[in-house]
């Protein structure tokens, strides 16, 4: 609805306008009249009409006087003269000022009227389209303008730019930083469903921090991102900070997410932000061990461990006998005190996950190896992923011990189903001993049966015989080693339990169809092609 605003001294004229058309079934509204131009301004002060008729000729204040307060005070209303066949001079002054159009007074019919009037809000939704696409494109150019900087930042923090090339850049880019106090903030923001997680997440860290522009939030990558902020901003101490943070929090966990936090020292100027990017970041790690909505200040943490860890084979030999027998008061024990040594060993959290990735990803196999039939209900794939979701210490243990629980009763389901127990007995000696030389008669004195009726009984069951089956079983481990280790051949022999390596390369040739020279040397080919 466009409001109109009607003025002249004649009022009979001002009755005939109101009377022409059916205003509100036309798109407009006459929300008043006036009988001069001061009159005119004052209700357009009030009102704030879309478009104003007005007269030439009228008393106090004509109607070029309105139009030239209209133009300088209230340019987006538009101005149509009411004028006279004598006026032509003044109407062409006018429309040079700036009105829309005129109508001549008594010869203007409903449809002269209508037909203005449609055309002064054409041209509001004309210009309003303009400022529109205006300010998308300048916001555009805003966001895309603070992203570079953003980006700049964060390669600085990251040590991808020396400091004068940074400084350099920064200037070209009129990118500037107040001489306060700075403080680095490094966060994890998490959500039990990744999904949700990239879909919300951009949205949610903009409700939760405001956009200051000495305030830069600093995207990286799996729901983690840098704050780095005037530390007044966030409060005068410590105390304040981490009460700063606490809210955050909470505003967090009301959308479904949670926050961990891990703070720097108040730095004084760019020279010590990368210094206290990575203290930051230390401190988020420590995060790990004191639970998904933690704040650590820098200061408070250990330096943690960023290696590989090896779960020790015994324990996981343990472990793994634990998931096939179903004991599970000894299965959260082993898994429990493998926890603990990794959290007293101080390893860093992806060290953490991906040593609990590689014993799941261990037992898959050593399952598949003794219950071969069972289903492939486990995407490795879809297990890292669930790992690397995991926030905190706590979180991972209660996903590894539900993870190997879930296991055990797949097991327990295939066994029902299965072959003989003693050659799923048979083929766990067998898995358990591969680095050793297997022979028949102490696989069979192992599972409690004689020689010849334990031979018959695996050859019936698995349809290959059982030297057949060993040697198979060696060579599927040995070509696994070849291809994703950088032992040599004669050491990879003696891992499945062959001091012999001419014998080892014949028997290996028989099972995979390759020698093991050679398919070191396509391994190596289709590598460097990757590169």
């Amino acid at each position: 609805m466009y409001k109109v605003l009607a003025v002249d001294d004649e009022p009979l004229v001002l009755m005939g306008i109101q009377a022409s058309i059916l205003w509100e079934e036309e798109g407009f509204s006459l929300i008043g009249t006036a009988g001069n131009g001061e009159e005119a301004l004052e209700l357009i002060e009030r009102d704030r009409p879309d478009i104003v008729l007005t007269d030439i000729k009228m008393p106090r204040m004509d109607g070029i006087g309105l139009l030239k307060e209209i133009t300088v005070k209230y340019s987006r209303i538009k101005v149509i003269i009411l004028s006279c066949l004598d006026e032509m001079e003044t109407v062409r002054e006018a429309l040079v000022l700036g009105a829309v159009d005129y109508i001549l007074k008594l010869s203007m019919s409903p449809d002269d009227l209508l037909k203005i009037l449609k055309k002064s809000a054409q041209k509001i939704e004309e210009e309003k389209e303009q400022a529109q696409k205006l300010e998308h494109a300048e916001k555009i150019l805003m966001t895309h303008e603070q992203q570079m900087k953003k980006e700049l930042l964060l390669g600085y923090l990251k040590e991808e730019y020396a400091q004068d090339a940074f400084l350099r850049q920064a200037a070209e880019m009129n990118f500037s930083f107040s001489n306060k106090e700075k403080i680095i903030a490094c966060m994890q923001l998490w959500h039990r469903e990744e999904t949700k997680l990239a879909e919300e997440q951009n949205k949610v860290l903009e409700n939760l921090f405001s956009q200051n522009t000495q305030n830069y939030l600093l995207m990286m990558k799996n729901g983690a991102f840098t704050l780095v902020a005037e530390a007044d901003l966030l409060g005068e101490n410590t105390t304040e900070i981490v009460k700063f943070f606490r809210n955050i929090q909470k505003q967090a966990q009301k959308c479904g997410f949670y926050l961990t936090v891990g703070l720097s020292e108040r730095i004084e100027d760019i020279k010590g932000m990368v210094k206290a990017f990575k203290h930051a970041q230390m401190a988020l790690s420590n995060c790990f061990y004191s639970g998904e909505n933690a704040i650590l200040s820098w200061k408070n943490v250990p330096q943690l461990e960023k290696r590989e860890f090896s779960i020790p084979y015994q324990k996981e030999k343990r472990i793994f006998e634990a998931v096939i027998t179903k004991n599970y008061d000894v299965l959260e024990k082993e898994v429990t005190e493998l926890f603990m040594q990794m959290k007293e060993e101080k390893l860093e959290p992806n060290s953490a996950r991906n040593a609990v990735y590689e014993m799941c990803h261990g037992l898959i196999k050593y399952i598949h190896h003794i219950y071969p039939e069972l289903p492939p209900v486990f995407s490795l794939e879809k297990i890292r992923t669930e790992i690397q979701r995991e926030a905190s210490f706590q979180y991972l243990l209660r996903y590894a011990l539900k993870f190997l629980s879930k296991m055990s009763v797949e097991i327990m389901k295939c066994a029902k189903e299965s072959s003989r127990y003693e050659i799923i007995l048979a083929k766990q000696y067998i898995f358990d001993h591969i680095d050793k030389e297997i022979t028949l008669e102490e696989t069979a004195r192992y599972v409690g049966i004689s020689r010849s009726y334990f031979s018959v009984l695996f050859k019936q069951t698995e349809k290959e015989s059982f030297n057949h089956y060993v040697n198979r079983i060696k060579m599927e481990a040995a070509k696994e080693l070849l291809l994703t280790t950088n032992m040599h051949i004669y050491e990879i022999a003696r891992k499945v339990g062959i001091e012999n390596e001419n014998y080892f390369s014949k028997l290996f040739r028989k099972y995979t169809g390759k020698s093991p020279k050679k398919l070191l040397m396509e391994g190596s080919q289709d590598e460097q092609q990757e590169k």
